[in-house]
């Protein structure tokens, strides 16, 4: 037993340096085959790591150091909820992801997430929307009292009448804006008083078709309409300003 152990010992005890002979790292092996295949294991791990570009680093070497942490080649990110209308908005992304760096991972975990951020907005601007149109035709209701339902056929017979196709779905785009129904009842009870647009008519104010088509505009910008709904945000006053100069267009008629 005693006679094993100095053969483990001695293939380093025949070194010539005194420093490797005593060295206690060197002891932990007991052969030179086990320390050529710690040093080889060793030798792999150090290829597998990439040393970090410094600032006065060249383009060739940034660009070796961004494709071996996984930049895609063909400057593709895919996520699932990728859609075809999105896809020149997404170019222009993965460009920016690829000339940053970004691996494949990275740009597609920053694509899902704004995604994410997307859908949640949508889904918070329906559910406002939603709210607003209930609140506006409980307004109504208690404006109009008994007369609403007759009052809302009018407003509809109206744009039916008078309107094009672009106006016949006002009423709900508008999530049935008092203003706008207001405007629409009085051009349903008047015949001799047409309505903001016509194939026919050459009498119809343009002042009135442009307010009213650039707030079927807005009512569907969802920047707009959250400037002009938070009156916390940087753009309310103006998206306020601009709205009840359209209102007042119409309502002015």
């Amino acid at each position: 037993m005693e006679e094993e152990e100095q053969k483990q010992e001695s293939w380093h005890a025949k070194l010539d340096s005194e420093d490797l002979k005593s060295n206690e790292s060197l002891a932990k092996f007991k052969n030179v085959e086990s320390l050529a295949g710690s040093y080889l294991e060793m030798e792999k791990s150090f290829n597998k790591r990439v040393a970090v570009p410094g600032e006065e680093a060249s383009e060739e070497v940034k660009e070796r150091f961004y494709n071996r942490l996984g930049r895609p080649s063909d400057k593709k990110y895919v996520v699932d909820e990728r859609k075809k209308e999105d896809e020149e908005i997404i170019r222009g992304f993965e460009e920016v992801f690829y000339n940053s760096g970004l691996s494949k991972k990275q740009g597609e975990a920053v694509l899902k997430k704004m995604y994410e951020q997307e859908e949640k907005h949508r889904t918070e601007y329906e559910a406002e929307l939603k709210k607003i149109g209930e609140d506006n035709r409980k307004s109504l209701k208690e404006s109009y009292g008994k007369d609403f339902d007759s009052n809302i056929r009018k407003a509809e017979s109206a744009l039916k009448k008078y309107g094009n196709k672009d106006l016949e779905n006002l009423l709900k785009e508008a999530q049935y804006n008092p203003i706008i129904v207001d405007f629409l009842v009085k051009v349903g009870k008047s015949e001799a008083a047409p309505l903001i647009t016509s194939k026919n008519s050459q009498d119809i104010p343009l002042e009135r078709e442009s307010a009213l088509k650039e707030i079927i505009k807005l009512e569907s910008d969802d920047s707009f309409m959250l400037n002009y709904r938070n009156k916390n945000r940087a753009g309310h006053k103006e998206a306020n300003e601009r709205m009840r100069t359209l209102m007042e267009a119409i309502h002015g008629s």
